[in-house]
């Protein structure tokens, strides 16, 4: 039996406030309908809309983390595929109708061989990927023309990814790689 979206429950889960504050409660987001606002269920049992300017970000089980990411003009709930120094973020944008999906999670896997920066379906939905540097306000869409000067931009202080995208070893279908290496050394000089 197949379950519509309509039907979504609350899952637990954490909202992140602007004011570095964080409240538990139960979740209840529609991505496929809106990527800027949440339901939320505090201690009190009332809910609460959370709308992008309210909130940082959100994190449901423990697990899915989304943050709050500008695009454009506006601001979005973008999931998170990759979380450390560097982040990487999934965007996924429906072009018609009640669609949600659209490509596989990680595109094979951590450094899988995903074909690029942006994935189409089917289903009349496209997945971009976003990059943000920890603790700045820094970020943007991952292009697929001019990757490696914005890449470099991102990960020009890691020598060893430096050096594998300057030489195109690593290019844009690699972006899980190069933002999983690049984490993976931090982590380790620290």
């Amino acid at each position: 039996m197949q379950q519509s979206y309509s039907q979504r429950r609350y899952t637990p889960g954490v909202v992140y406030l602007r004011n570095n504050d964080s409240v538990v409660g139960k979740i209840k987001d529609q991505l496929f309908l809106s990527t800027r606002k949440i339901k939320f269920i505090g201690k009190e049992g009332k809910v609460k809309k959370y709308s992008v300017r309210e909130i940082t970000g959100y994190k449901k089980l423990g697990l899915l983390k989304y943050l709050v990411i500008p695009l454009g003009i506006s601001m979005r709930f973008m999931r998170v595929i990759e979380d450390g120094d560097l982040i990487l973020l999934e965007y996924i944008r429906s072009s018609g109708g009640m669609s949600y999906g659209g490509g596989s999670y990680a595109g094979g896997g951590y450094g899988g061989g995903y074909g690029g920066g942006m994935h189409t379906s089917t289903s009349g939905s496209s997945t971009q990927y976003y990059i943000k540097k920890a603790r700045t306000n820094k970020s943007g869409r991952v292009p697929l023309i001019g990757f490696k000067n914005f890449m470099l931009d991102y990960i020009g202080d890691d020598p060893e990814v430096k050096k594998l995208v300057e030489e195109k070893s690593l290019v844009s279908r690699d972006i899980f790689l190069i933002v999983k290496k690049y984490n993976e050394n931090k982590r380790t000089k620290n």
